[in-house]
């Protein structure tokens, strides 16, 4: 029952999101291209932060395996 709900729900929001109201806003080009460079510095931050968390992972599981990687 409580599952059948959440999918009315999610159904409901599904179709209030696609067909919105009348909108009188303007998205200049300046705007797409600060969208766009926002989500190249995000996706780039989360390179790095994947990155230097491996990095610890491995380091962390070498010292349980016993041996270094040297």
């Amino acid at each position: 029952m409580f599952k059948m709900s959440i999918n009315i729900i999610l159904f409901s929001l599904l179709i209030l999101f696609m067909f919105p109201g009348i909108s009188y806003a303007y998205l200049d080009p300046g705007s797409g291209s600060l969208i766009f460079q926002m989500i190249v510095a995000g996706a780039a931050g989360i390179a790095f932060a994947v990155k230097v968390f491996w990095y610890r992972i491995k380091q962390f599981f070498g010292l349980f395996r016993g041996g270094s990687d040297e």
